[in-house]
């Protein structure tokens, strides 16, 4: 039973982790108004999750117990997305250094902006 559990787990981890990949791979947001699933402006992460438990047993699974309210722990939080996404970035970030050859990533990181002005932004770009 617990080797069942953790291999559902891992294989949420998986397609969570690889809905993160896709639209930080476009550059889309993730999130809209709303961070519940199957509610109206609830961002594409969300909507990509809702579209693969149509046809993902895996999926389909883990949303019908958050559905049931049979876990509170899921993934699909926006505090687990930004966590998720740092990790990713910083992986990035290590192959960039460590490879020979040339990597080319459009998505480096989220960053909280405070201004918007020319100067401040060149300066949170420089600095990322």
């Amino acid at each position: 039973m617990i080797d069942k559990e953790k291999a559902h787990w891992r294989n949420v981890l998986l397609r969570v982790l690889s809905a993160i990949q896709y639209l930080a791979k476009n550059n889309d947001a993730f999130r809209e108004c709303s961070d519940i699933l199957y509610e109206k402006n609830n961002g594409k992460f969300l909507g990509i999750i809702e579209m693969l438990a149509k046809f993902d047993p895996v999926i389909s699974e883990h949303v019908r117990r958050i559905k049931n309210n049979e876990m509170h722990v899921h993934y699909l939080g926006h505090n687990i997305q930004n966590s998720l996404i740092s990790m990713m970035a910083q992986e990035i970030d290590f192959e960039n250094e460590s490879s020979c050859s040339e990597i080319k990533e459009y998505f480096m990181d989220f960053v909280h902006i405070s201004s918007i002005t020319g100067m401040d932004l060149s300066n949170i770009l420089i600095e990322k």
